[in-house]
């Protein structure tokens, strides 16, 4: 059983989403209230690029 994944989320859905942790995708179901407040999260996140100037995420360098 793996107890803990950090990485970044590729695709979200009601119950499921896809992590890559270090190249490596995983498939996680998750509850719909995991999945609820992985929604509010990116929207505050682009409400805040949005007000920042940006209309996605800056690339690095820039």
């Amino acid at each position: 059983m793996i107890g803990r994944l950090t990485g970044l989320v590729i695709e979200s859905a009601p119950g499921q989403l896809l992590l890559d942790v270090g190249g490596v995708g995983y498939e996680v179901e998750i509850s719909l209230t995991t999945y609820a407040h992985i929604l509010e999260i990116q929207r505050l996140e682009t409400q805040g690029l949005e007000r920042a100037g940006y209309r996605s995420y800056p690339s690095r360098g820039s």
